[in-house]
């Protein structure tokens, strides 16, 4: 059976990780942290980064690298 799948999102300005974890609930896996957003807050803070949730759907245990090193991402121009 295969894993669920989880959306992952980006911050626009911490560029830390989040993960959908129910309808609203969020975890921040750069600081472990679980929260609420509302929809509203989603929109105006977060983005669906493709290219990584294709990577980690296809190798879930990315995700727990992510997790237990409390990675973030970076912008193209930062590389």
């Amino acid at each position: 059976m295969k894993p669920e799948q989880s959306i992952l999102f980006i911050s626009k300005t911490s560029r830390d990780i989040y993960g959908l974890i129910s309808e609203n609930r969020f975890k921040n896996y750069s600081t472990g942290s679980i929260g609420e957003l509302t929809d509203d807050q989603v929109k105006k803070n977060l983005v669906i980064p493709v290219p990584l949730n294709v990577l980690v759907n296809k190798h879930p245990l990315l995700l727990d690298l992510i997790d237990s090193l409390g990675l973030t991402s970076c912008k193209p121009e930062e590389l």
